[in-house]
């Protein structure tokens, strides 16, 4: 007799167990549906505003990331600063210091990458 009583309680508690394991499944489904169908929407339309920042970046041969990077500057950075680091940098690395041109070549690469980046920045925010 008390068996079947046991057996009973089990039976419910798979039951519900079941049902709200089930139940998370079908919310953990739409939740990710949908954050997939906000990803896409997002990276459409960040495709569409990068497109721009791409081919300068594919032109100029480095990131904007990169160049900030090089140049020592974390945003928001601005032309004094940019400037600032780029002579320091040039100066030091300088044939007569014994560095290289390449390295000379990177740091004018990079002052010019974050130039071109400020000044798409005031092109869109004057428009």
């Amino acid at each position: 007799m008390w068996y079947r009583i046991v057996a009973e309680i089990i039976t419910a508690s798979t039951l519900a167990i079941g049902r709200a394991v089930g139940k998370a499944f079908r919310e953990e489904y739409r939740e990710t549906a949908q954050a997939w169908k906000n990803i896409q929407h997002q990276s459409r339309r960040e495709a569409a505003e990068d497109a721009d920042t791409k081919s300068a970046s594919a032109k100029a041969g480095i990131t904007i990331a990169e160049a900030a990077q090089i140049l020592n500057l974390q945003e928001p950075y601005t032309v004094e600063s940019i400037e600032k680091n780029y002579q320091y940098l040039f100066e030091v690395n300088s044939k007569e210091q014994g560095s290289s041109k390449y390295i000379q070549a990177k740091v004018e690469n990079a002052k010019d990458r974050l130039l071109e980046d400020l000044q798409t920045k005031k092109d869109r925010s004057d428009s």
